[in-house]
């Protein structure tokens, strides 16, 4: 089973597409879109917040493997704050499931802890995964903060369980 966050976005719907064509088992998180599409090509979908540890931890639940990545909601008046809340919960859940392989999408600045813009807080939560132990992560950084689908694939996503 691999789970996978953003399947309603533009790189997570391509993940799961991708793998759903490789016949992977896959769940995905549903938020706010509805993911009803994945649904009838046999995803399992479950329903909740990024931000809430129960809910990840029932997407992780018998994981082998997870596709992770924070929204973009950059509207959001406590952008960064929210970002560094949902890291917490994504360590904590994955900790918890003992997935052993994580690909996570971040961008360029991480490496940065006071970066302002999109990829404020990308620091905070990539500190967070690595420090997670028995789990094999991969973090790939976008050049830009929007990625090109057409670009996202670095490694075989049929690989993701071999990490």
């Amino acid at each position: 089973m691999i789970a996978v966050m953003g399947a309603a976005g533009n790189v997570g719907s391509k993940v799961a597409d991708l793998l759903l064509r490789d016949n992977e088992e896959v769940r995905v998180l549903e938020h706010k879109r509805t993911l009803g599409a994945l649904a009838k090509r046999d995803a399992e979908v479950v329903r909740g917040a990024a931000t809430n540890v129960e809910d990840l931890k029932r997407l992780f639940e018998g994981a082998d493997a997870a596709f992770i990545l924070l929204p973009d909601d950059v509207a959001d008046p406590h952008f960064a704050a929210t970002r560094s809340s949902i890291s917490r919960a994504l360590a904590r859940a994955l900790r918890e499931r003992s997935v052993g392989h994580v690909v996570a999408l971040s961008a360029v600045g991480a490496d940065r802890a006071d970066v302002a813009g999109p990829p404020a807080g990308l620091h905070d939560y990539e500190e967070l995964l690595f420090g997670l132990e028995d789990t094999n992560v991969l973090v790939l950084r976008s050049a830009t903060q929007k990625c090109h689908p057409r670009y996202l694939v670095l490694v075989t996503i049929s690989d993701l369980a071999l990490l």
